[in-house]
């Protein structure tokens, strides 16, 4: 006498031998493919952004380190003249600045010199240069800052 379980499933309802995936394990499947795929473009997308960033503190790094160096080129007595001045963060077109200043600069340009007397004496005196610059770029308002101290015979 068959099992009455086996007897009650018609052969459209019997399963059991067939191999496949249903309708429910194949959304299943496809919202797991696109909740993956959307963390992957969304970690593309924030790493091309990081690679800009990089970019432009290396730039305007480099604008820091090229006008501190310039300063030393002048005259210890002219240094003070080049409190409050500007310049320019140059780009891979040297005729074209790569960075904007940041809204509300007073002179436009991103990068600024600030010279202060740090120490002095009848011989010697100690300045403390600093070069900042300052722009709003992928992913806002950065800014970089680089100091020296400069001493000498006035």
């Amino acid at each position: 006498m068959p099992n009455d379980a086996a007897a009650s499933r018609s052969p459209a309802t019997d399963r059991s031998g067939e191999r496949g995936l249903s309708l429910v394990e194949l959304v299943i499947a496809t919202v797991l493919m696109v909740v993956g795929l959307v963390g992957i473009m969304n970690s593309s997308v924030q790493l091309h952004a990081l690679q800009r960033l990089d970019a432009e503190v290396a730039m305007a790094y480099r604008a820091c380190l090229k006008s501190l160096e310039d300063l030393r080129t002048l005259p210890m007595a002219s240094l003070m003249a080049m409190n409050g001045s500007g310049f320019v963060i140059p780009g891979p077109d040297p005729t074209k600045p790569a960075l904007a200043a940041q809204a509300g600069d007073t002179d436009g340009l991103p990068g600024a010199i600030t010279v202060r007397l740090e120490a002095s004496n009848p011989r010697r005196v100690i300045y403390r240069i600093t070069a900042t610059a300052k722009w709003h770029g992928a992913s806002g308002n950065s800014s970089v800052e680089l100091m020296t101290l400069w001493g000498g015979v006035p």
